[in-house]
């Protein structure tokens, strides 16, 4: 059966532990950073504690084997009785043992544990956290957390002092370490609360170098435990800084001793009992009016707004309470229901995204665009003329759309509807799929998202206004509409099929808009050229009938001259370009050359000038 010492002691390690993970599930909620810290103090804890409740029963089977030995010794005077300090296997021996050798290996692997962990929280760029949201629950659970440490923390220490239990020495100064950071832990979180993060940053910065300090300090207990004589030997766990921190006993010792030699008494600690019973009491009664006084205390948010209610209603003429420190009646007289209304919020219609989800920048669609996407049904437009009785064609598609809003009726969205974002998501579902069923799938993939998205906008704030949500519709995405991803592929085809034939008949209305005008261009030449040849031949049978008339009235005047002008001119054209020699009669002894074609240099072969229109040699 186990000890009441054993209860407890186990009790202390199951409670560090659960504080540990409760403050585990904080840190991620709330961003606070020295709750990261925390851990390694609820950790360290535990272990003493486990290492201590192992000790207990070591003890406590040692008492017992003893209490057995003494009576079968009063029983009966056989030798076999009278071994019990050689037996190899006793629990008396096991505890010898365990601190001998298992503490000290404890203590080196708490060193070595505590450094690991204080280097790894050290390497953390606290920097470049995100800021603490929501901390005021944490500074409340750290309180109350606490408060329980620290009377583990002195009943454990108390109990140390009492016969032989010091085994509880250890754990209860590492609650009480753990005790002090998450007071301090608490105040930290309420300046987060108020706007102020350097807190957060310093106070991690300030666990961490505890830590540090705290595995130097057991590595130095275990080399200084070779030295010391096993009498004088204190347990190599138990850390002498922790104590000066946790025990203000150890402060109090010398004076307490001061006044026992004084007086001949243990006067000290008698004084220090009174002391204790006669103001333990009102002080526990103090701390929990305390914090039950805290009650009074409201933060809202600057993203927030808070209706102030009293027994359950808003509080007629005052209930709204804007950003910043207000004062109330403690609960459960009156509460705050706090509404991020100044807040931009987001519900997401067609899929469910996962924040711990990777997506790449470029999504194709036959590739998923989440995990858990949702498939509408929407209209397929007719190949031709229809009947009324015959069957519509649909086609499935999937759409990803977010849809942003703000609250802008305080009590409408708190009191109309239990839960208003769900009715707002179920209203967005019924509005999508309504509006999805009316529109063409070709369409929506084109140039009509935008109206689209705004007509689902529209839409909503109507369904929303119907039901008294108290919002306001900001935004509606319709970017994301693609078909399923298990007919991406067919409907790829058919739409590369539909481009082909966009863009053959698109082909054929340019090579329709360019062959008309070369048509008619065509037609403009000819009818010009003809226009030409008419003026050309006008004016050539002019200008012939001129010439003969001029030459009719010159051969009317010398028409011997007129006949031997033509006839050179007939011969200057016919030798025209020819080279030619003439001789005068067979005797002749001196020969002219005439050279009749236009020369490109005349005036070096010409004896003179000739005028430029005489062509005769």
């Amino acid at each position: 059966m186990k000890s009441a010492s054993e209860n407890i002691l186990l009790a202390a390690g199951a409670i560090a532990g659960l504080f540990g993970g409760v403050n585990a599930l904080l840190a991620a909620r709330t961003e606070l950073t020295f709750l990261d810290a925390l851990a390694p103090f609820a950790a360290w804890s535990a272990v003493l504690a486990i290492a201590a409740l192992i000790r207990a029963n070591l003890a406590h089977r040692a008492r017992e084997e003893e209490q057995d030995r003494t009576r079968a010794s009063a029983r009966s005077d056989a030798a076999l009785f009278a071994q019990g300090e050689t037996e190899p296997f006793s629990a008396a021996r096991s505890a010898e043992q365990f601190e001998r050798f298992a503490l000290p290996a404890l203590a080196l692997l708490l060193a070595a544990g505590l450094g690991a962990w204080a280097w790894f929280l050290a390497r953390a760029d606290l920097a470049l956290a995100p800021a603490p949201e929501h901390p005021l629950p944490a500074a409340a659970f750290l309180l109350g957390e606490a408060f329980v440490l620290f009377l583990l923390s002195r009943y454990l220490i108390g109990l140390a002092r009492i016969g032989e239990a010091a085994y509880a020495r250890a754990p209860g100064i590492a609650l009480g370490i753990f005790a002090l950071a998450a007071f301090a832990g608490a105040a930290v979180a309420i300046a987060a609360h108020l706007g102020w993060s350097m807190p957060d940053r310093v106070w991690s910065r300030v666990l961490i170098g505890l830590l540090a300090l705290l595995a130097a300090e057991q590595l130095a207990l275990v080399i200084a435990g070779l030295y010391v004589p096993a009498r004088r030997r204190a347990p190599a766990i138990e850390s002498r800084l922790a104590a000066w921190l946790t025990d203000p006993a150890a402060w109090t010792r010398t004076i307490a001793s001061s006044l026992d030699y004084q007086f001949g008494v243990q006067a000290g600690h008698e004084a220090m009992r009174r002391f204790l019973r006669r103001a333990l009491l009102p002080m526990l009664l103090l701390q929990a009016l305390l914090m039950y006084a805290l009650s009074c205390l409201v933060f809202i948010a600057p993203h927030e707004a808070g209706i102030r209610e009293r027994w359950g209603r808003p509080l007629d003429g005052a209930w709204l309470m804007e950003s910043g420190f207000h004062l109330k009646a403690p609960w459960p007289f009156e509460s705050i229901k706090r509404l991020p209304a100044k807040r931009i919020q987001r519900i997401d219609v067609g899929f469910r995204p996962d924040p711990r989800e990777m997506r790449p920048d470029t999504i194709l669609w036959n590739v998923p665009h989440y995990a858990d996407e949702d498939v509408f049904v929407t209209a397929a437009r007719a190949a031709g003329s229809r009947d009324d009785r015959e069957a519509v064609s649909v086609s499935l598609v999937s759409l990803n759309m977010p849809i942003e809003y703000r609250i802008t009726n305080l009590l409408d969205h708190a009191y109309r509807h239990r839960e208003p974002a769900a009715l707002l998501r179920d209203c967005a579902y019924r509005t999508v799929t309504r509006t999805l069923a009316q529109r063409d799938l070709l369409d929506l993939l084109g140039g009509e998202r935008i109206a689209f998205g705004d007509s689902i906008r529209a839409a909503l704030q109507a369904e929303a206004d119907r039901h008294a949500l108290g919002v306001e519709i900001l935004f509606v995405g319709g970017q994301g509409i693609h078909p399923p991803v298990t007919v991406a592929e067919a409907f790829q085809s058919v739409i590369g099929a539909l481009e082909m034939k966009e863009a053959n008949a698109l082909g054929a209305r340019a090579y329709a808009a360019s062959i008309g005008p070369r048509a008619a261009a065509e037609a403009e030449r000819r009818r010009m050229d003809a226009e030409a040849a008419r003026t050309e031949l006008r004016e050539r049978a002019g200008a012939e009938a001129q010439l003969f008339a001029r030459l009719r009235e010159a051969h009317a005047t010398a028409p011997f001259v007129l006949r031997q002008d033509l006839q050179l001119t007939a011969l200057a054209e016919a030798l025209d370009r020819r080279s030619f020699t003439i001789v005068a009669h067979r005797g002749a002894k001196q020969v002219m050359y005439f050279d009749l074609k236009k020369s490109a240099f005349p005036e070096l072969y010409e004896l003179a000038p000739l005028s430029p229109g005489d062509l005769h040699p």
